[in-house]
């Protein structure tokens, strides 16, 4: 009661605070697509606040494997963010791990050698490995070109293919200095064979001259531009009287095209007119 002997009627007000708000995130790491080799990337960096209280963040990891090739896979990040009532929410990141490189070979082979003529050397199986996975095949090809600059080229290659189906290549190539190939008889008897004297290559060295002596030293033929074809040594002289069968000898002289160098080349050959 007042002083005046009133009742006081005394009310109540009851204020119920409630946190139904879940924590925000403030940073989500970005999606990654990374290479198989790669470091497992870190997850540190995530971050969320609540309005109200601390935020606990859990994370659970998920790996999505890619049955058609073993060294890929997706890896899936939850974030979940809590706070101190239960509220959550979650975040999500995803990693993927890819394999697209190839197998490597060992980076010291040569991509080109350079050998006598004659003397290309047997093949032998390079060195080669996967950063990843595994190399399942390696194949091997090879070519022989004529190249009348860089000469006689064999071409190897060699591929290898890893258990993704990524493939590289390794070409070697075999550079011959054959030059000019002068055979050693002639028959010149009408037959179709040896009937004059050939001269491999000789469409590289289109600038010669050829000299050829009998067995006292006497200059018995001489022609410039040898050809194979209308520029031949037929077993007959300067004067076109038929030679006697017997050894004669031969100074070729010619300009090597890659290099403009000069060059001879001395030998023998045996002329046989005789049939059998």
């Amino acid at each position: 009661m007042d002083e005046n002997g009133d009742e006081i009627e005394i009310f109540a007000q009851v204020i119920q605070l409630e946190d139904t708000t879940p924590p925000e995130f403030t940073i989500i790491p970005e999606n990654l697509v990374l290479d198989c080799d790669a470091d497992w990337p870190d997850d540190s960096d995530v971050q969320a606040e609540d309005n109200c209280s601390q935020v606990n963040i859990d994370i659970e990891e998920d790996i999505i494997e890619n049955p058609e090739c073993p060294q890929e896979f997706t890896l899936i990040r939850t974030f979940i963010a809590t706070d101190e009532c239960g509220n959550e929410t979650t975040a999500e990141q995803i990693i993927e791990f890819i394999d697209i490189q190839g197998p490597v070979f060992d980076e010291e082979l040569p991509t080109s050698i350079n050998v006598a003529c004659g003397e290309v050397p047997e093949p032998e199986t390079p060195e080669v490995f996967d950063a990843c996975g595994e190399v399942v095949d390696l194949n091997f090809t090879e070519e022989v070109q004529e190249d009348c600059i860089e000469g006689k080229i064999t071409e190897r290659i060699w591929e290898a293919i890893d258990n993704c189906g990524n493939i590289t290549n390794y070409t070697l190539q075999i550079i011959e200095d054959c030059g000019p190939i002068i055979y050693e008889g002639i028959s010149p008897n009408d037959d179709g064979i040896n009937d004059f004297l050939a001269i491999d290559n000789i469409e590289c060295f289109p600038e010669n001259e050829i000299q050829i002596f009998n067995r006292y030293g006497k200059q018995v033929f001489k022609t410039r531009n040898y050809d194979n074809v209308s520029t031949v040594f037929e077993g007959q002289d300067q004067s076109g009287n038929r030679l006697v069968t017997g050894t004669y000898f031969y100074v070729f002289s010619y300009t090597n095209s890659a290099t403009n160098e000069q060059k001879t080349k001395k030998g023998w050959i045996y002329v046989n007119f005789e049939t059998n």
